[in-house]
């Protein structure tokens, strides 16, 4: 049986391309999560970093902040899956550990686009070497390079593998009647869609069939309206849901709009042929006009380029489909709609370029068989494969070049600066990436430089970069003051008083931070950071109800929020409403599961409502989660204990505290654990474990020294409460023990020295350390029956810190083993309410 040589030659064609994109993008891998979008629809959306059906399910019920793209959004929401899958923490502090996932996702996407390229334009134009060497190209041209390393990239690369995808299934539904072809077309045209709207795709069908000059069956019109229908449809949708930033465009972006699309054509056509001057971020000009100094060369080069494509249609439909190609793909994002902020963007040339290296793969052909059209057929395949190394060689140097740019947010908002060293923004957005980056003194170079710009128009944000830098680096009066320049600068700005308002607290100035808090609510009435700093304010000023209404404004600004449900929520539960509180936590854990803060208080809610099944339920979820939450721990052990299930809360608390063993909270739970079982030995071999930790721990040996002495091992007791003593004179569990030595010592005063210096510093006014200093009392007593001093020092303890039940009890006890009358008279005084001389 022989091998189609033609069919060999594909697959290692497919796979040289595969390579090609790999290499070109592997050292995106490198990267983490930039600011903005990122952050915002990636890191740190819940509905993203904490993947499960019901949030999949609820991806596709909302927009995207000005964009509806569930299936991309979905896709970012998989890398989370792999994350966990691969045992990583997507908890950690700075998140770019993670963040490699997500880059090899994308690599990846782009190399399977690449496969695609050589697959549809084999496809279309029945070339192998035409279409090997434009894959080869989209493979590795730097225009890509933004699509690829920056990670909501995602949506321009799923959008268009899924476009091309549909070219493909359109082209099987034209020749082969089939439905399922038909299905597939529409089902990855509506893919594409929900990826990124590409209104051009019906447009970008119509090329096959117009290269190769053959009319299309009707039963392929049928499909290529229905998908006609869809891109309208998902049109429709992303309009309406960036009226606004289409709207903050026409406002911001003035003068000509036609000169603004020939700037824009120019640089892109520019930058496909010369790809230097790369940047994540080009500024446009908010007034350009017929006069803008580049307005000349980037006609003179949309002018030579149609010149050139129409020279070309002499002998080949490619110049002019591939132009159609460019120009379809192209047109909705080019600025003659001014609906962002910027002139061009690198990425939104990704799908273009299939049109582009189309054509760049055919002036190379041409080229090499022109150049060497005497020579044999093999000679001519080398040299082009030759040429095409070497071009391909070139961008590839030139992509590792711009990749850089996109590593982190400093390198990115550098690469702006050196390019665009003359607008405003370029300085604000560097000093904003250094101070995020926690390089404060270089922020308030770049903030002060920025203001040494005649007239500047951002001495507001430049203010609020040195005084938000100012305070980072502990000089709060000073950022106090440069903060408030900024709002004097501009006293609309909502962030510069928000920021003001940080400053006022870390000076403890509320009442002047509540003003400016308040002040920024109104005027940026949607930034919900901004109100949460507000209600959490109200709520340290003990306001309830106005944090209240602020977390309702939040909750109103965005329902997916879980922050400001689970704060009103603990509202509820300070004021003792748990049966509210949980309801409400429950229908918020319906929706966002692994919401640990809400997962936790509703533990704390079913505890208080002594529903501890359903409070370890939720403990044990939280610790699904975070296995290394202390809260959730002690919670879990708290809920199992009210359950009489005190193996099971032992077990809990051994496992935590093998992982943790100087956990003071969790140490305190096994002891109070171990002593209601009667066992004080086993909660003091956490405490051996601990001190081994921390062998100078005053609170650990004091502790240490008090549970020996319940289990009646006084000789360790009192080692260990002079080293505790020794440590700190004031430990309270070293006091303790050092009463109780005194008793069973027969040194009376010393007791009653120690018992009345514990009363005075008020260390018995709490009812567990009461209860504590009774427990030494008490084994005092049980090794020494008949010594009275355990119940003198308590009926004496009692009366003076309110314990009135002791006192009786104590007075009578006492009575029982001493007749000296000067101390039956001072028993009698403490139980007529008065104090022993």
């Amino acid at each position: 049986m022989q091998t189609d040589p033609s069919k060999s030659s594909n697959w290692i064609a497919l796979a040289v391309i595969a390579l090609a994109a790999i290499v070109m993008g592997a050292p995106s891998v490198g990267g983490g999560y930039l600011s903005g979008d990122d952050i915002q629809l990636v890191r740190d959306h819940y509905l993203v970093n904490r993947p499960s059906l019901s949030h999949a399910v609820q991806l596709f019920e909302i927009v995207h902040r000005d964009l509806y793209q569930p299936v991309a959004m979905l896709s970012l929401s998989f890398d989370f899956v792999v994350i966990r899958a691969l045992g990583l923490t997507p908890t950690d502090a700075s998140m770019n550990s993670i963040a490699w996932v997500a880059h090899a996702h994308n690599v990846g996407l782009h190399a399977i686009n690449a496969l695609l390229v050589f697959l549809v334009l084999l496809r279309i134009t029945n070339h192998r070497g035409l279409a090997f060497a434009s894959a080869m190209i989209f493979a590795v041209h730097p225009l890509n390079v933004e699509a690829v390393a920056w990670i909501n990239g995602r949506m321009m690369l799923l959008s268009t593998a899924f476009g091309l995808f549909t070219v493909l299934a359109m082209e099987r539904w034209r020749t082969s009647p089939k439905l399922i072809w038909m299905a597939a077309a529409i089902a990855l045209a509506a893919l594409c869609m929900m990826s990124k709207v590409r209104i051009c795709l019906p447009l970008l069908l119509l090329i096959p069939p117009l290269y190769t000059r053959t009319k299309p069956p009707k039963r392929w019109w049928a499909g290529w309206g229905a998908i006609v229908l869809i891109a309208m449809g998902f049109a429709l949708i992303n309009f309406n849901a960036s009226r606004t930033m289409i709207s903050d465009g026409v406002e911001h972006l003035q003068g000509s709009a036609g000169a603004r699309t020939i700037l824009a054509l120019g640089w892109y056509l520019k930058r496909l042929i010369v790809p230097v001057g790369l940047s994540p971020f080009h500024p446009a000009a908010d007034q350009i006009t017929w006069s803008h100094p580049d307005i000349l060369p980037s006609v003179a080069i949309v002018v030579a380029a149609l010149i050139a494509v129409a020279a070309s249609m002499r002998k080949s439909r490619t110049g002019m489909l591939g132009t159609l190609w460019i120009i379809g793909a192209l047109a909705i994002t080019l600025p003659w709609i001014p609906s962002r902020n910027q002139l061009v963007a690198e990425r939104y040339m990704y799908l273009p370029m299939v049109g582009a290296c189309w054509m760049i793969g055919a002036v190379l052909i041409c080229l090499s068989e022109k150049l060497f059209s005497h020579a044999q057929k093999q000679t001519r395949a080398a040299v082009s494969f030759g040429l095409l190394t070497t071009v391909c060689v070139a961008l590839v140097g030139l992509s590792w070049r711009a990749i850089p740019y996109y590593r982190d947010d400093i390198a990115r908002s550098a690469r702006i600066l050196a390019l665009y060293p003359d607008h405003p923004d370029s300085a604000i957005a560097h000093g904003w990436s250094m101070f995020l980056g926690g390089q404060y003194k270089d922020a308030i170079d770049v903030a002060t430089d920025a203001l040494k710009q005649t007239d500047s128009p951002k001495t507001c944000e430049a203010k609020q970069i040195i005084g938000m830098a100012q305070l980072a680096l502990g000089y709060t009066p000073e950022a106090i003051e440069t903060l408030q320049q900024a709002v004097t600068a501009d006293p609309d700005d909502g962030k510069a008083h928000h920021r003001l308002g940080i400053a006022l607290e870390r000076a403890d100035r509320t009442d002047e931070a509540l003003v400016e808090h308040e002040a920024c609510a109104r005027l940026l009435p949607n930034f919900n950071p901004g109100l949460l700093r507000l209600a959490r304010l109200h709520q340290q000023l003990n306001q309830p109800e106005k944090a209240r209404g602020v977390y309702e404004q939040m909750i109103a600004n965005n329902p997916f929020d879980p922050v400001p449900i689970a704060s009103i929520a603990e509202i509820e539960m300070a004021d003792g409403n748990f049966a509210p509180a949980l309801a409400r936590l429950e229908d918020l854990l319906a929706r966002y599961a692994s919401y640990l803060p809400a997962r936790l208080n509703a533990g704390v809610c079913a505890n208080a409502l002594g529903k501890h099944d359903v409070a370890a339920d939720h403990f044990r979820q939280a610790l699904a989660i975070d296995p290394e939450s202390e809260l959730a721990t002690r919670g879990l052990a708290d809920a199992l204990i009210a359950k009489s299930d005190r193996s099971a809360a032992t077990a809990v608390i051994d496992s935590y505290l093998g992982r943790h063993p100087t956990n003071r909270n969790l140490l305190d739970i096994s002891i109070r654990n171990a002593l209601a079982t009667g066992n004080p030995v086993s909660a003091a071999s956490h405490l051996v474990r601990a001190i081994q930790d921390e062998p100078n721990a005053a609170d650990l040996l004091g502790k240490y020294a008090w549970l020996s002495a319940l289990a009646q091992q006084w000789t360790l007791a009192e080692q260990s409460a002079q080293k505790s003593l020794h440590e700190n004179a004031h430990d309270l569990h070293g006091r303790f023990v050092a009463c109780g030595l005194a008793i069973r010592n027969s040194d009376s005063q010393r007791a009653i020295a120690i018992a009345q210096d514990l009363v005075r510093d008020r260390a018995l006014n709490g009812a567990r350390q009461f209860d504590d200093f009774n427990a030494v009392l008490q084994a005092c007593a049980e090794s020494q029956p008949d010594n009275p001093w355990p119940y003198y020092v308590l009926c004496l303890c009692g009366s003076q810190t309110g314990r009135s039940e002791w006192v009786a009890l104590a007075a009578d006890e006492f009575k029982k083993r001493s007749d000296d009358p000067e101390w039956v008279a001072r028993i009698d005084a403490m139980l007529g309410g008065n104090a022993p001389e």
